[in-house]
């Protein structure tokens, strides 16, 4: 039978792997929303939803959507900047 000191340490080792698994689900999180954001962003939204219900990304409606992006320096997708 483990001594109360025995169980506290336990406890304390306990409570400390689960906040380092917190703060790597935390951080898991922010990469996921930051992830949601670029895809917002580049306008793959309707790529990333069609793929989630057919659980299947097609990598040319992908290369054709970044295709289509703009520079943002002018309206020409072939400018020198792009």
């Amino acid at each position: 039978m483990p001594t109360k000191k025995e169980l506290q340490e336990k406890i304390k080792e306990l409570e400390e792997e689960n906040k380092k698994l917190n703060i790597a689900l935390n951080q898991g999180a922010d990469m996921a929303n930051d992830l949601m954001g670029f895809i917002k962003l580049v306008k793959l939204w309707d790529i990333f939803v069609k793929a989630m219900d057919t659980e299947t990304l097609l990598i040319d409606e992908v290369k054709e959507a970044v295709n289509q992006l703009k520079c943002p320096k002018c309206s020409d997708c072939n400018c020198k900047h792009c």
